[in-house]
């Protein structure tokens, strides 16, 4: 078990794991880890290779700050997902994106996934930059 692991500061990725090269978990749980920061990615699990995750629990991570991604897991590749239950992760903050996971391509068989969430203002922060580069513009 991984667990109550957490880093602060820009750029902080994957508390609970984080990786260099391709990574395969099995028969573990990955619970309770957090980044936090501009920029923090994979609270739980952070990965930029393939990644594989069989017969696991990743749960109650998260990631917290602007341009957060993935609050249980955060792969810029592949990740594939057997028989694994991923629930109550969060990310939140300025166009923060998958509470759950953020990956390039995800491949799930056989997975529960519930109760993950995703908070902030995206939605606000995209139009006041819009009206300020519009702005700009026609200055």
């Amino acid at each position: 078990m991984i667990s109550g692991n957490q880093t602060q500061g820009d750029e902080s990725a994957g508390e609970g794991i984080a990786t260099s090269s391709t990574l395969s978990i099995s028969n573990s749980t990955v619970t309770s880890n957090g980044t936090s920061g501009r920029l923090s990615d994979g609270g739980g699990i952070y990965s930029p290779s393939l990644t594989s995750v069989f017969n696991s629990t990743i749960n109650d991570n998260f990631t917290l700050g602007y341009l957060s991604a993935g609050g249980g897991v955060a792969v810029y590749s592949t990740f594939n997902l057997t028989n694994i239950t991923l629930s109550n992760n969060n990310t939140g903050g300025d166009l923060a994106v998958g509470g759950e996971i953020f990956a390039q391509q995800a491949n799930i068989t056989s997975s529960t996934i519930s109760g993950n969430s995703t908070s902030g203002t995206f939605f606000l922060a995209v139009v006041l930059r819009l009206i300020l580069v519009l702005r700009l513009r026609t200055a």
